[in-house]
């Protein structure tokens, strides 16, 4: 999934459906932007068994733990690092959530969690995606992957 072009200006929802095809699987959030004043937040993530009112099996999937509990963040450069803030600009307009102001794009930012899964059992994924600053512009880029 990539948000590279249509970056959403107020806070998305997307869902995601995925077979597992190992019994632990992760989920990657990999942000980049080159702009000052353009950021991302990413905010209630999770995933369960598709069709199940099952838990969220991510730890710490809303942020609300604070910090990066459940999280891992890496970066390509250590001139800045994104992080997990209680903020005005999260999904409710506070609490917590993970966000990444920086610049420039040599400066890839991942959020990243590992989570059990069953081989051939379906999973939907959920997360809100908010693209933050004036206008698109060059150079900003979300992906999101399960691998």
């Amino acid at each position: 999934m990539s948000f590279d072009t249509s970056a959403p200006t107020v806070w998305t929802a997307y869902s995601y459906l995925f077979t597992a095809t190992s019994t632990t699987t992760r989920i990657r959030f990999t942000s980049a932007t080159d702009q000052s004043n353009k950021d991302w937040y990413v905010d209630s993530v999770s995933v369960v068994i598709n069709g199940g009112a099952g838990a969220n099996l991510l730890i710490n999937g809303n942020f609300e733990t604070g910090s990066s509990v459940g999280w891992q963040i890496f970066a390509c450069d250590n001139s800045c690092s994104a992080v997990v803030k209680t903020s005005t600009k999260c999904l409710s307009g506070s609490g917590w959530c993970y966000n990444n102001a920086c610049t420039p794009t040599t400066n890839i930012q991942f959020l990243e969690q590992y989570f059990a899964t069953t081989i051939g059992v379906t999973y939907n994924i959920t997360f809100w995606i908010l693209k933050g600053g004036p206008g698109v512009g060059s150079g900003i880029a979300m992906y999101v992957n399960v691998l």
